[in-house]
């Protein structure tokens, strides 16, 4: 693959369930469809605290808890009365835990994937977003099988009203740099 590949998928959300446990169950969810696809997308982990020492992962099957905690304790604007309350939160993962200095080589950085979770508000979809660097069992033919893969389990999940597969670098090139780009 020349280029990480960016998938997103966009859906409606009932606001009776876009509350921070609905969210990180969803987006469970959507990280557990994809798993076996390829190595590269089977574990998810959570960066809980980071610093120039020391890095503090947390399992996303394990630790809902304590990532939930984490998660409601950092948003911004916390003016809500329960956690009910509580709209549009993002949850974030990565595909490997990666140490303090950062990934031993360039081949090691291009195995790690990111997962993301946006809950929807009343003006907006809920969002998950899948960055994918490469593909470590998937080559030529089998990496777009692997990747239609991925999106046709998404959509198992939750049915999107929008689904963009497509590499970064085309980001990049828009043709109408003032209109979305379409994967």
């Amino acid at each position: 693959m020349s280029s990480p590949v960016n998938i997103i998928s966009f859906f409606s959300q009932n606001m009776q369930r876009a509350d921070p446990y609905s969210v990180y169950d969803m987006w469970l969810r959507l990280n557990k469809s994809i798993k076996g696809i390829d190595p590269v997308m089977d574990n998810w982990f959570y960066l809980a605290n980071a610093t120039p020492e020391d890095t503090l992962y947390l399992d996303i099957t394990n630790d809902r808890e304590a990532i939930i905690s984490h998660r409601i304790l950092k948003q911004k604007n916390r003016t809500f009365t329960t956690i009910r309350d509580i709209k549009g939160i993002r949850f974030r993962a990565w595909s490997r835990k990666i140490p303090a200095e950062g990934p031993s080589s360039d081949y090691e950085n291009t195995l790690i994937s990111f997962s993301s979770l946006t809950g929807g508000t009343n003006n907006e979809p809920a969002q998950f977003l899948l960055e994918v660097g490469a593909l470590q069992n998937s080559r030529g033919e089998n990496e777009m099988l692997a990747f239609a893969k991925v999106c046709t389990e998404i959509s198992k999940v939750q049915t999107p009203i929008w689904l963009s597969a497509c590499p970064f670098s085309y980001i990049n090139h828009v043709v109408f740099p003032h209109r979305a780009y379409v994967g």
